[in-house]
């Protein structure tokens, strides 16, 4: 058998194709009534850089030990208010709504965006799986840097005025916002 770093050459099958057959079981399943909104979306693109060179006693390099993955997916990033915390007090031409800030509902990597730039030597699952997380935490920190949840706060009072304001008897009142402390 030919071979050459880990792919089968030419005549005997194709770089692309796979034999591998895949079975999948759901096994557990259960719905939740989450309760809150999602007011904004952050889509970003991160790019995970792992390397790894062997050395014996922390000092000494072995030679062709290198392995480098340099990879990217696109995530998007969510943030939501908890809508079962929300309040009115009404006040003769004013309603007062209190809403807590928004938090990360969720960070969605879509696989099918994946893009390789390196990809020398082979990782195990468990080191995959350790770079998905960091490609995820990554993206939530860059979303909470750039402005994620102070845009879903001002979506969260962007929305729910307009949803006040839609009532014919509320639609002359003013309306102002106090955030809460969230519940954790």
């Amino acid at each position: 058998c030919a071979y050459r770093s880990g792919k089968k050459i030419g005549f005997m099958q194709k770089e692309n194709e796979s034999t591998m057959k895949t079975q999948t079981v759901t096994t557990a399943l259960e719905f939740r009534n989450i309760g809150k909104l999602v007011t904004q979306s952050a889509y970003t693109t991160v790019v995970i850089d792992n390397k790894d060179d062997k050395k014996i006693f922390d000092k000494f390099h072995i030679p062709f030990s290198n392995r480098v993955l340099v990879f990217g997916y696109n995530v998007k990033v969510d943030a939501a208010v908890d809508f079962s915390q929300i309040t009115e007090d009404i006040k003769e031409n004013k309603i007062i709504i209190k809403l807590p800030h928004a938090e990360i509902f969720g960070a969605n990597t879509d696989k099918d965006s994946l893009k390789k730039y390196i990809e020398e030597g082979s990782f195990s699952l468990e080191e995959t799986n350790e770079a998905w997380k960091d490609i995820e935490n990554q993206a939530i920190a860059d979303a909470k840097t750039n402005g994620l949840l102070e845009q879903a706060d001002i979506n969260a009072k962007i929305l729910i005025e307009n949803f006040v304001k839609s009532d014919e008897n509320f639609k002359d009142y003013e309306v102002s916002f106090e955030f809460i402390e969230n519940i954790a």
